[in-house]
């Protein structure tokens, strides 16, 4: 009876020391996933260069081709299909307790194709094809790795919290549904931001296809 008419004991609300890892483990993400990308990236630099690949000279082929940018709305569409892709699969990863192994895959992988791209169209065309190619590409794509990366970072904090209540004593009350919510916010903000990164890049391939190329 006693044990009946005693109220429930409630798991404590998340306190100080638990958002302060929150934020620390926030930190310590992003210079992982930057270094993950820039271990990527080198390696992808050698194997465009080196023309290890064939799919590099075809992509470097394909980037250099005026035909390639027939009109806005084609270039657009392709260049939102890719970033969309991208960034729902950060939002799944942040829905896995493995999520935080799984992004830095992701950003290793995203690192190695950029680095591939490069490497394959300097080995194509030189210095000249390299300049063209980070002018149409490289800046609008700079701008959707960095709305990805900061995406990451609150992706990384609910895979934590995850990984906590599967494999640990359990995460923090409040701690895994305000990610999710956190995480849907960003996820909708980073949608809109890479939207607007990739009709500056199709308006900016347009213009200097028909100019450089």
């Amino acid at each position: 009876m006693r044990a009946a008419s005693s109220p429930l004991r409630r798991p404590a609300a998340p306190g100080p020391a638990a958002i302060t890892r929150n934020a620390a483990c926030c930190v310590r993400a992003a210079p992982g996933f930057a270094a993950a990308f820039f271990l990527g990236y080198l390696p992808g630099i050698w194997l465009g260069r080196g023309e290890v690949l064939e799919i590099g000279a075809q992509l470097a082929g394909w980037y250099l081709d005026k035909q390639s940018y027939p009109a806005f709305g084609p270039v657009l569409a392709n260049l939102a299909a890719n970033a969309i892709l991208q960034v729902t699969l950060i939002f799944l990863c942040g829905l896995s307790a493995a999520g935080v192994p799984l992004l830095a895959l992701f950003f290793t992988g995203r690192g190695c194709f950029m680095g591939l791209c490069a490497g394959s169209v300097f080995a194509l065309g030189g210095a000249k094809s390299l300049v063209v190619y980070w002018l149409m590409h490289c800046l609008p794509d700079l701008g959707v790795l960095a709305a990805e990366m900061w995406m990451a970072l609150y992706a990384t904090t609910l895979s934590g919290g995850l990984f906590q209540e599967v494999f640990g004593s359990g995460a923090p009350r409040g701690m895994i549904s305000g990610g999710m919510r956190r995480l849907f916010i960003r996820y909708i903000v980073s949608f809109l931001l890479v939207l607007l990164f990739c009709v500056l890049g199709a308006g900016l391939d347009i213009l200097l296809a028909a100019i450089l190329l």
